[in-house]
């Protein structure tokens, strides 16, 4: 093979790489924003109209119980967790604030 076609391969594998780098990380970022997204409704739901939000109502339906408690007490922590981590706060006294009212509603409607 002459060195014409070596270079020519090299670049299209690195051009082919690039592209779908790119559209991975745009594929990323959209799935990530909803996710994010999705918990801001759901503590929205529960702080503001004091109520389990529609998701995780669809979510545990059909569940018996004891795994609808499960269920719900995992999808409480992991919102919880969320807004212990994200980083999406002004400063850490927000991030208490929100907390404090997201754990006494979630409290409440649990």
């Amino acid at each position: 093979m002459s060195l014409a076609w070596t270079i020519g391969i090299f670049v299209l594998t690195i051009a082919c790489f690039t592209v779908f780098t790119w559209l991975a990380s745009r594929l990323v970022g959209k799935v990530a924003g909803a996710a994010a997204a999705q918990r801001f409704r759901d503590a929205e739901c529960i702080v503001e109209h004091g109520e389990l939000p529609p998701s995780w109502e669809t979510a545990t339906a059909g569940l018996d119980e004891e795994a609808r408690r499960r269920a719900l007490g995992e999808k409480r922590e992991e919102l919880l967790r969320f807004f212990r981590t994200a980083p999406v706060f002004e400063n850490e006294a927000v991030r208490r604030e929100l907390l404090g009212r997201l754990t006494a509603a979630l409290d409440n409607v649990s």
